[in-house]
Order: structure tokens, then C-alpha cells, then sequence
């Protein structure tokens, strides 16, 4: 008798071991994705970061070899080869961007949705040489906005700035010009 209950325990801890195994062994892994909400690539069902998040202002980061073509009063801004970079912005969102314009050394702020990217700065007491002889003839303070789109490829860049100059300091209007800038992507 005492054989046959050894043999039930076997039996018995042999089962439960099994399903111990089975029920484990059927255990899911969890969900690796992008768990940053501001993220194109953000998977809700993600239970462990990926580290595969990506923004839609990476696609813009680079330097740029462009062009500015205003057609009024900044016309002195025009230049067939006006170098540019766009950066991530260091105090903002992971939307944001700074665009540096090298020849101007200024940096406009920038917000990117998709494949456009939307400008809306204010660079105050800029000296113009509107001459462009070298010689500062006024300082202004200048109200930008505007907006470029990035081609799908994400090569080129094309789109306007609204530019507004007042008499730095204050609300005497200078005028007002509208400027293309292109670059492709270096």
C-alpha cells in the first residue's frame, strides 16, 4: 500500500509541476513601444520602453544650404546663399525647434506639426545695414512669423516669413515685407 501512495505523490507533484510550467510558460511578454505621449510613434498598449520614440521635429534637425529672397523693404536680407540650421530648442517641448539664421546670426522659435514647422519670434534692437555696405543705418525690432514645409523626402524646405520692423523701442512701424526661404539639407 505504501507503494502505490508514493506513486500517487509522484503522480500527484508531477501534474503540478506541469501546470506550474504550463501557466508560466504561457505568460505574455510585455508591449515594448515608444511610451512618450509627445511622440509620433507613441503606442498606449506599450508596457516598457523601447527607447524607439521619435519626434516629429527630428526629421527637420540639420543644417541647411538655402536662399532668402525679400522683395520690399528687407530686400538688404536677399542672398543666394543663406546657410541655416534648425536645432532642438533647449528650453522647450519636443515639438519645438530653434532655427538659427547663420548670416543674420538670430535665432527664430519654432514649433513643428507634421512636416511644417511654424515660426512666431520677436528679435529685438537687430542693427540693419540697410545700405548694405557695412555701415549700421538703423536698429529695429523685429516681429517674424511664418511657416515652411519640409518635402517628404525630408531634403528641402521651402516656405515665408512675415517680417515686421519697428523703430527699435518702439510702435513706428518700418514696414512690413514677406521673404522666401528654401534649403536643402546638407
Amino acid at each position: 500500500m505504501k507503494k502505490s501512495y508514493t506513486k500517487l505523490n509522484i503522480l500527484a507533484l508531477s501534474t503540478l509541476f506541469i501546470f506550474a510550467l504550463l501557466f508560466t510558460a504561457c505568460k505574455e511578454d510585455p508591449i515594448v513601444g515608444c511610451m512618450d505621449p509627445e511622440a509620433e510613434n507613441f503606442d498606449s498598449a506599450a508596457e516598457v520602453d523601447g527607447g524607439d520614440c521619435t519626434f516629429a521635429r527630428d526629421k527637420f534637425i540639420g543644417s541647411y544650404t538655402g536662399m532668402m529672397n525679400c522683395q520690399g523693404l528687407l530686400n538688404v536680407l536677399n542672398s543666394d546663399e543663406f546657410p541655416f540650421e534648425i536645432n532642438e530648442s533647449l528650453t522647450g517641448t519636443a515639438q519645438e525647434v530653434g532655427v538659427l539664421l547663420t548670416n543674420l546670426n538670430v535665432t527664430l522659435n519654432g514649433v513643428v506639426d507634421g512636416n511644417i514647422v511654424s515660426i512666431d519670434s520677436e528679435i529685438p534692437a537687430y542693427p540693419f545695414d540697410v545700405n548694405g555696405d557695412g555701415t549700421l543705418v538703423i536698429v529695429a525690432d523685429l516681429f517674424i512669423t511664418g511657416s515652411a514645409e519640409l518635402n517628404a523626402a525630408g531634403t528641402n524646405l521651402e516656405g515665408e516669413l512675415d517680417m515686421e520692423a519697428f523703430a527699435a523701442g518702439t510702435e513706428t512701424s518700418l514696414g512690413m515685407d514677406t521673404c522666401i526661404l528654401t534649403g536643402t539639407k546638407n
